[in-house]
């Protein structure tokens, strides 16, 4: 992870004009896992409002599958149909569209959220580091649970590079460094 500087001179926090948010699999559920569907909640409200405010291109990634031919996360109303990406391999860095289009987006720093930890999250993090993104996990935004303590996931993603971030740190990050008051 390279320390850069963002346009107002600050080290530490993430430039609007750097990120890209990308939601993984928002509404997929986990094989053995029985819990309520992912709803969308003033959080992700929240950060997507700013994304929008700030010019912050965000995207949502979804398997495709035979019975659901099309997205129907509760975050389609909220992110514009061109910005819904569907796929059809498990690991989101894998399909050719979607790197193309965070590619295209000239933005180095990669903010991942919802999907399950073990699973797509994971690997897109990781599929992203090796291809020299900075990737921050918004952490409180998974669809599973994501100790920071305890989770082996999470100190395999940390150990890889990913930095672990929470909704109201990011868009407080955002705002300071955009210079909004």
């Amino acid at each position: 992870m390279a320390n850069r500087v963002n346009r107002k001179g600050n080290l530490a926090l993430l430039d609007p004009g750097a990120s890209c948010l990308l939601f993984i699999d928002f509404d997929e559920t986990s094989p053995g896992i029985t819990l309520e569907a992912p709803v969308v909640s003033t959080t992700h409200q929240e950060v997507l409002s700013k994304a929008v405010e700030l010019s912050i291109p965000a995207f949502v990634s979804f398997m495709a599958s035979k019975e659901h031919e099309h997205s129907s996360s509760p975050l389609d109303l909220l992110i514009p149909k061109e910005a819904r990406l569907q796929r059809s391999v498990i690991n989101p860095w894998k399909d050719d569209r979607l790197c193309q289009t965070i590619s295209e987006q000239r933005r180095h720093c990669l903010i991942l959220a919802g999907g399950w930890p073990e699973g797509s999250l994971a690997q897109a993090a990781l599929g992203a580091l090796g291809e020299a993104y900075d990737v921050y996990v918004l952490f409180d935004l998974c669809n599973g649970l994501l100790d920071l303590q305890n989770s082996p996931v999470a100190a395999r993603l940390m150990q890889a590079g990913v930095v672990p971030l929470t909704a109201r740190q990011l868009i407080l990050e955002w705002t300071d460094a955009a210079g909004i008051t």
